[in-house]
């Protein structure tokens, strides 16, 4: 589910796009089918590294370790150390998604009077919503 987390930002920059009319749309659908496909081809190399009788039942004994199993059976080291550091940014990038929507979302709110006008403020030099940015 992670791996989704980001794709609505499409539509939260709107304000920011050159064109969002047509944008806006072009990247939410090629951002949904490039997480999609990179989500199925995933799918597709764990299942086929267990084998598709076994996935389910070695998934469900130890759900923590099968991608860091399989990495280091696979990968070997640097491909298993690979894969944690990816694994990780990757996180970090989920979390830094989400609060950057959530910015964008106060501050869209509070230009259109629904919540506190101050939240509206963007930076005067980046021009980013500091303020809804501070609060989320």
């Amino acid at each position: 589910m992670l791996s989704f987390i980001g794709v609505e930002a499409t539509a939260v920059f709107r304000d920011e796009a050159k064109d969002p009319e047509v944008t806006v749309p072009r990247a939410t659908f090629l951002t949904i089918g490039a997480v999609g496909l990179f989500y199925a081809v995933t799918s597709w190399a764990l299942v086929s590294a267990v084998g598709d009788r076994r996935i389910a039942a070695v998934a469900a004994a130890s759900p923590e370790a099968l991608l860091p199993d399989l990495s280091r059976a696979y990968l070997g080291r640097v491909g298993h150390d690979l894969v944690a550091v990816l694994f990780v940014t990757s996180i970090f990038a989920a979390g830094l998604t989400f609060h950057n929507v959530v910015a964008r979302y106060l501050h869209s709110l509070s230009s259109r009077d629904l919540l506190p006008t101050r939240l509206a403020a963007v930076h005067p030099n980046h021009g980013s919503p500091h303020r809804g940015s501070a609060v989320s």
